[in-house]
């Protein structure tokens, strides 16, 4: 009996799949159905026979079981040509001759004393037995470079494969390394090209390895496609790529691929689809689709480690999972900058530190342009719904982003950072419906945490909150942002502070162990900030400790012409301290929105806003 394996890409949104095989010209009959996350189904009907063509149809629909998509592929049942075993001179895999099987041994390409490529042309499929595993070794490079149409697979020969079937692509230390063409301006990556040498993935699938492509030397990664592979060892590794042992001054280039339901499992660190280590990484317009990292690592579907320097623009991470925190992108150590730009996070969580993103102690990260939207870090010991950032030391930059729905089930609902030994800057950015703290857990921070005992800078401004909040139930201080022990050089100025609100006191701001010097609270508006998810008293402003401080220029949401938190309204912003802030030319009306006017001077808040969020 022969069998069709027939495997897809899931879009954004597929709950359940429909395959049907075709029994007449343009009529399909319908064979099984099964739900996401499965990315495969099997026809083994007995009638299928070698020789044969046949036709399938996959529908793909939602949660309401609407179709959103469906495609069509047609397959011919071959024998098996036999994989090469030991390959010394270049050789090539034809088209003609494929389906390749790799059964008894493992494949080798290497020669001690001449350039050797193993060429795959575009449409060949390689079946792998059970641990079976291809080595580009000493002198080799792999050039596997399919098209659209017709894509390389390297997959199980097992009928239903149960991971990690195979053990997946080896580029050896000794193999050719890859030399793209990155161009960077201000050590970020803007642009590259492919080189001249080196191995290389286009329009290729990996599916069902132990780990899809494991390399110690720089690759080229393009329009390629991996999926369904696991790494259960405690060794620092991924399901999808594992870079490690490149210089650092080697560049991996990652673009325009798509992983799907990769995961790494046990002690070991590292990620779902990609972990890196030493040298650069440029991972440009990727797709990643339930990334899954249960292990000790900080990384989801990437984990950038002891890395020198990163770039990740325009690629989309949805539904991914880390349980020791960003299960987008987890960086820890390296002497260079991050750069994390213009990307689309969605559903993503962690049961401890980063509801998308992660770093531990690196150097320092722009992270600008991006929307976080439904991030989590879900236990109370979550902090940072979207990002956690613990230790950079030069300048991290979090600005003109969108978080909506972010939620930590203890401290800062959008972003937490901590302990940074130089500037810290949040910028530009839209929070909307951002959370903090669970019912019965303390929190802080609905949008904001930050702690520091260093004497370097935070600046706070031009940002927008709408509706976030701090729920009920233990400390809930500060709606929007709240300032734990020991700031040193503060400044939040024209924000935009909307129907936020914190249960216990701060609907807008919570302040502890304010400095008396120092600190900037300047031309703000506050809109319906208070201290019940319901409509109630003014309450922007809660001090913890005493407050010799000056509040300048803001906007109430009423005028006042008093100089005393106690003379304009027994909550407005509140201390139970001796010393009390002085209020000194409160604002007439409210500062002009930089989203209407964003060439005022003195405008407040995000000058770009989401097309679903009015400009008020």
């Amino acid at each position: 009996m022969d069998a069709v394996r027939i495997s897809w890409t899931p879009p954004k949104d597929a709950v359940s799949y429909k395959i049907y095989r075709e029994t007449a010209p343009n009529v399909f009959t319908f064979l099984t159905a099964v739900a996401a996350p499965a990315t495969s189904g099997v026809d083994n009907d007995v009638t299928l026979a070698l020789g044969n063509t046949y036709k399938y149809k996959v529908e793909v629909r939602n949660s309401l079981a609407e179709l959103i998509k469906e495609a069509v592929t047609t397959v011919s049942l071959k024998n098996c040509t036999a994989m090469p075993i030991t390959m010394t001179a270049d050789t090539t895999l034809a088209y003609a001759s494929s389906p390749y099987c790799l059964a008894g041994s493992d494949a080798t390409i290497s020669n001690p004393s001449l350039t050797v490529t193993l060429t795959i042309e575009p449409g060949v499929v390689i079946l792998f037995g059970a641990n079976r595993k291809l080595t580009i070794g000493q002198n080799a490079q792999l050039v596997s470079e399919g098209t659209a149409a017709l894509p390389i697979i390297f997959t199980s020969s097992a009928v239903t494969p149960v991971v990690p079937a195979w053990l997946g692509v080896v580029v050896a230390s000794d193999a050719i390394n890859s030399n793209p063409n990155v161009s960077t301006i201000a050590g970020e990556a803007v642009s590259e090209t492919k080189g001249t040498q080196g191995s290389s993935l286009a329009y290729s699938v990996v599916e069902y390895a132990k780990t899809g492509l494991k390399t110690a030397r720089s690759v080229y990664v393009d329009s390629s496609t991996f999926r369904n592979s696991w790494y259960g060892d405690c060794a620092n590794s991924a399901g999808g790529i594992h870079i490690e042992g490149p210089s650092a001054s080697d560049w991996v280039v990652v673009k325009s691929s798509i992983f799907v339901n990769n995961l790494k499992t046990n002690c070991g660190g590292g990620a779902g689809d990609v972990y890196m280590t030493n040298t650069h990484l440029y991972a440009k317009l990727n797709t990643s689709v339930n990334a899954r990292n249960l292990s000790n690592g900080i990384g989801g579907a990437f984990s950038v480690e002891t890395a020198e320097q990163s770039t990740f623009f325009a690629n989309s991470i949805y539904d991914a999972h880390s349980d020791k925190g960003g299960p987008c992108i987890g960086l820890s150590g390296g002497s260079k900058m991050h750069f994390i730009k213009n990307n689309y996070f969605s559903g993503t969580k962690t049961n401890n530190l980063g509801g998308c993103i992660s770093s531990y102690s690196i150097v320092g990260f722009v992270i600008k342009n991006n929307t976080f939207e439904t991030t989590h870090a879900d236990t109370v010991s979550g902090y940072g719904g979207a990002i956690y950032d613990y230790g950079s030391s030069a300048a991290p930059t979090i600005s003109n982003n969108i978080f909506k729905n972010t939620y930590a089930g203890g401290y800062g609902g959008a972003i937490y950072t901590t302990n940074p030994s130089t500037a810290t800057t949040i910028s530009d950015n839209v929070f909307i419906n951002t959370r903090a703290n669970t019912s019965a857990a303390d929190g802080q921070g609905g949008a904001i945490y930050v702690a520091r005992t260093s004497s370097s800078p935070l600046s706070i401004t031009n940002n927008s909150f709408y509706g976030s909040y701090v729920q009920s139930g233990g400390s809930a201080y500060g709606g929007a942002i709240a300032i734990g022990p020991y700031p040193k050089s503060v400044t939040i100025a024209g924000n935009h502070f909307k129907n936020t609100w914190a249960a216990s006191g701060g609907g807008a701001i919570y302040l502890e162990n304010t400095p008396n010097t120092g600190f900037t609270f300047q031309r703000n508006n506050f809109v319906g900030t208070r201290k019940t998810s319901a409509a109630g008293p003014l309450n922007a402003l809660h001090n913890a400790e005493d407050a010799n401080y000056t509040v300048k220029d803001n906007w109430w949401g009423a005028v006042y012409a008093a100089t005393s938190c106690e003379a304009v309204a027994s909550n407005l912003c509140e201390t139970t301290q001796a010393a009390k802030p002085t209020l000194t030319t409160n604002a007439t009306a409210a500062w002009p929105l930089c989203c209407a006017v964003p060439t005022d001077p003195n405008c407040v808040g995000a000058a770009t806003l989401p097309s679903y969020q009015a400009c008020e």
